[in-house]
């Protein structure tokens, strides 16, 4: 019976390293994807799902690697995007053969099923060459990267160890305050992919419009989490801390990254005060500070959403005495604020 037992937790941590494995390489693709759009390379490989006429696999190594970097970062993508493709197979396949679980089968498949589409959306891209596909592919993309973390979640032993509804509460009151965090950095993320994925038909006006709207957002997505991380510190459990202080301090950066990014797009922003470091400042196009400066704007912002969602997964999952505990706390600090 022992060995059995033994048997059945080395299979689970298979699994739970195989959803580990999985989220870790998406945010590199996503990372990777990110790059692609920077630098306008989505056309770099005119063919799908082969590469100028080669199978995925079997495009010459030199000249991809010695090749254009709109070409390496564009195939790159792509092998990457395989690769996931890869271990969320094995991922699905492990979740059905170790688990009895129908939560841990069901994110595991609809996983494989996301990754299956998120590469159709790519070739589509591809193929028709359109804007709003390359919009739909950013935006989905997220949301994929949102189930890995699901998938880890739901695998991990804080979840395994209360499967059980009727030991859980199912209103925590963070659930409430990551749970409308999480929706507002998801709606953000959507409001970037318009400032990112500029279609031919948006005049100034309305391209005007988005972007002061993703300013705007964003200056309530960081009193948001400022109010999410004072309620995080009153509570008693160690993980709200950490998420509360992680989702803190991601913001923070992201909001550097924000100005970064609008800088070397389109100048020093207008709507803060002059800064002569910037007077002789040159908006250079393709340029190494602006991929490294766009693209890590979009990958941290992809970390708030996954790591909202995350947090929010684990406020679901609070047990019943410890929560209690979260709810004084917070009116507490909801009292001394009025």
């Amino acid at each position: 019976m022992s060995n059995r037992r033994t048997s059945n937790a080395v299979a689970s941590v298979w699994t739970r390293r195989l959803a580990i494995g999985l989220a870790c390489a998406t945010f590199p693709l996503i990372w990777v994807g990110g790059m692609v759009t920077t630098y306008d390379a989505g056309m770099a490989v005119p063919d799908w799902p082969s590469t100028y006429g080669y199978n995925l696999f079997l495009y010459p190594w030199s000249t991809w690697w010695s090749g254009p970097f709109d070409l390496f970062i564009e195939h790159g993508h792509r092998l990457l995007g395989a690769a996931v493709g890869m271990i969320a197979i094995a991922a699905a396949i492990s979740a059905f053969v170790n688990h009895d679980s129908r939560l841990i089968k069901t994110c595991a498949i609809g996983c494989l099923i996301a990754v299956i589409a998120q590469g159709g959306l790519g070739g589509l891209r591809v193929v028709l060459n359109d804007t709003t596909v390359a919009r739909l592919h950013s935006c989905t993309g997220q949301l994929f990267f949102c189930g890995t973390v699901g998938l880890v979640a739901v695998t991990s032993n804080w979840w395994t160890a209360n499967p059980s509804r009727e030991e859980l509460v199912s209103r925590s009151p963070l659930t409430g305050l990551f749970g409308l965090t999480m929706c507002m950095m998801y709606l953000q993320f959507v409001l970037g992919s318009f400032v990112r994925h500029i279609d031919h038909s948006t005049t100034p006006g309305q391209f005007q419009l988005i972007a002061y709207a993703h300013v705007l957002l964003a200056m309530a997505i960081v009193l948001r989490v400022t109010w999410v991380f004072l309620c995080g510190m009153k509570s008693t459990q160690a993980w709200a801390k950490y998420a509360s202080s992680a989702l803190l301090a991601l913001t923070l950066v992201q909001i550097g990254l924000g100005l970064a990014t609008w800088t070397v797009n389109y100048g020093w922003p207008t709507f803060l005060p002059e800064y002569a470091g910037f007077a002789g400042f040159l908006v250079r196009a393709q340029s190494l500070a602006k991929g490294i400066v766009v693209t890590g704007h979009v990958a941290t912002g992809s970390l708030l959403v996954a790591t909202s969602f995350w947090s929010w997964l684990r406020s679901y999952h609070c047990v019943a005495d410890e929560t209690s505990a979260i709810s004084v706390s917070i009116k507490r600090s909801t009292g001394a604020v009025a």
